[in-house]
């Protein structure tokens, strides 16, 4: 199995680093081919020696989630508005793995909240066609819940843990 990490920001922070290795060393496990997309894909190359491809390369991007057979969110806290310009990013990625017909899961997330109802939407559409959500907290459970998200979701950790 082909696994794509996506929303990897930063491998130099330890609290990212942490959560990257722990997804790296599940899935690996499992005996999965795990590739990751990254902002800074030479960062997280030297510090967990796989291959990277850069979140600025759209096109590499598009590529590598036609390699995937499931591409997977990075655990953490991004997914809501306070990171207004990073968010349509994330959420772009995720409709293109939807839109390839590639599973995705969201994994080990704090979501929310979601103040415009721009971002409401986008949010609601891209986690309704997840194959599984898992939130790291009620709170963003509840926020999931309160978008109308029909997809499976459940609370567990967060992965740096």
């Amino acid at each position: 199995m082909r696994v794509l990490i996506t929303d990897s920001f930063c491998s130099s922070n330890r609290g990212d680093a942490a959560i990257l290795d722990a997804m790296i060393a599940g899935l690996g496990l499992n005996g999965a081919t795990v590739e990751v997309v990254s902002h800074f894909p030479e960062v997280a190359r030297f510090f967990h020696g796989i291959e990277t491809v850069d979140d600025r390369d759209v096109r590499a991007v598009a590529m590598a989630i036609g390699r995937a057979d499931l591409v997977v969110s990075c655990g953490g806290s991004f997914l809501h508005d306070l990171y207004a310009p990073n968010l349509n990013s994330r959420l772009a990625t995720l409709h293109a793995a939807r839109r390839s017909g590639v599973p995705y899961v969201i994994f080990g997330q704090s979501i929310g909240p979601f103040l415009s109802p721009l971002s409401r939407g986008a949010a609601r559409e891209v986690l309704d066609g997840a194959a599984w959500i898992c939130v790291r907290d009620e709170a963003s459970a509840r926020c999931v819940r309160e978008l109308g998200v029909g997809a499976p979701m459940r609370i567990g950790v967060d992965a740096a843990v």
